[in-house]
């Protein structure tokens, strides 16, 4: 936050993963990107005053967004491609993982991809179409 003054004027928005803790259609937030230092997070957002802040989270009903192997295994594509690849294999905790960090990033390159719900952007195509985006990302020349 100590830079924001000096960028804010080069910022159009911010990306957020997760949902606002001031959503009113979403008064049961768990907190979970702010729960360990909650007054951080509320300095942060208060902070950035006029710069909006575009919240990305998938359904919480809806289908689940897992990453999956053969995703994974179609990481060839690139020196940056394989590196994740390699990565992945050698930690298999990715196999209880969701997209839920890669949503935002996915959201910047192809927010087309999304649907405003609310106070938030969820996926507007299924979670094989988010897994195919992603890898169409990662594997880009």
């Amino acid at each position: 936050m100590a830079y924001l003054d000096r960028i804010s004027d080069r910022l159009r928005f911010v990306l957020a993963q997760g949902r606002s803790p001031d959503d009113p259609a979403d008064p049961d937030w768990d907190r979970v990107n702010c729960r360990f230092d909650m007054a951080s997070c509320r300095s942060a957002m208060n902070h950035m005053g006029a710069v909006p802040v575009a919240w990305i989270d998938f359904p919480k009903d809806g289908p689940a967004y897992p990453l999956d192997a053969d995703l994974v295994n179609r990481f060839t594509a690139n020196p940056l491609a394989q590196a994740l690849r390699g990565v992945m294999q050698s930690d298999e905790q990715w196999k209880i993982q969701q997209l839920w960090d890669d949503g935002p990033a996915i959201f910047l390159l192809r927010p087309e991809a999304f649907r405003k719900v609310g106070e938030h952007y969820e996926p507007a195509v299924t979670p094989t179409e988010m897994r195919k985006i992603l890898g169409e990302i990662v594997s880009a020349r």
